[in-house]
């Protein structure tokens, strides 16, 4: 996704205030997925270790965004996209303080179907190498999808990467119960 991106910009204050949970009950409820893993999870608005984070993106994704015509690596434009006032981030890191892996997503109005819905847009989901093949990136996704359905979303939605010009966009249809 680049930062000239025709998504909402302000979804997070017309996310209806009656769906919107308490710190601890989320907490609660993220945390009880995680609660087979040995690490440390936390939703944050604004992440102290932004720069691991980055530099975890980094390694990650730079050779594929070079590779998209039209997209292109840039570390500041990434950097403001993580800095945006409606992003946030689930952080999953071992106890020693190694980071494992997180999620970067916002809450934004979907205008599918020119109707209007509010859906949780994932950003990011990163894995460090030594994450890889644990469960912690699909542990990463179960947090989002309560997190969505604590906020009342009806979706998660997110860009994939299919090859060096190709990406698309995917749509999880969260399930009501």
């Amino acid at each position: 996704m680049q930062l000239g991106d025709k998504r909402p910009r302000s979804a997070v204050s017309r996310v209806s205030a009656a769906c919107l949970v308490s710190g601890e009950t989320l907490s609660t409820q993220i945390k009880g997925i995680w609660k087979e893993h040995a690490c440390d999870v936390v939703v944050l608005k604004k992440p102290g270790n932004l720069d691991r984070l980055l530099e975890l993106t980094e390694s990650n994704m730079k050779k594929m965004y070079e590779q998209c015509p039209g997209w292109g690596w840039s570390l500041d434009k990434k950097r403001q996209e993580f800095l945006h006032p409606d992003s946030r981030f689930i952080v999953c890191s071992y106890p020693n303080g190694d980071l494992m892996g997180f999620v970067h997503f916002r809450f934004e109005v979907s205008d599918q179907h020119e109707q209007e819905h509010p859906e949780i847009y994932l950003w990011e989901i990163q894995l460090a190498s030594q994450s890889r093949g644990q469960g912690v990136g699909s542990k990463l996704m179960q947090s989002v999808q309560v997190l969505a359905k604590l906020h009342c979303m009806k979706q998660v939605t997110l860009t994939v990467f299919e090859g060096k010009s190709k990406s698309t966009t995917e749509i999880l249809i969260l399930d009501r119960k």
